[in-house]
């Protein structure tokens, strides 16, 4: 999965989940000055062994839970984000 922001206020509604799975990486960038990029879900994965990366330099928010239990949750680079879930 990669989901990015290009510029302005972007939102990306979801209103069934966001579901990870497999060993890999999935990546979500921010890269939107001081307009928030807005993910409206949640993200699970019981099975997920891999790694979620926050990316970018811009401000992102996600608006539901991340519960990724066997999973890693990585914040890269200069973005800043707010998990509200």
């Amino acid at each position: 999965m990669a989901a990015t922001a290009g510029t302005g206020a972007t939102t990306l509604s979801v209103t069934e989940g966001i579901t990870l799975q497999g060993n890999s990486l999935d990546q979500v960038y921010a890269n939107n000055g001081t307009n928030a990029f807005t993910i409206n879900s949640a993200f699970s994965g019981p099975s997920f062994t891999g790694t979620l990366f926050l990316r970018g330099s811009g401000v992102g928010v996600i608006t539901g839970d991340i519960n990724i239990p066997n999973g890693i949750l990585n914040k890269t680079e200069g973005s800043t984000w707010t998990i509200s879930g």
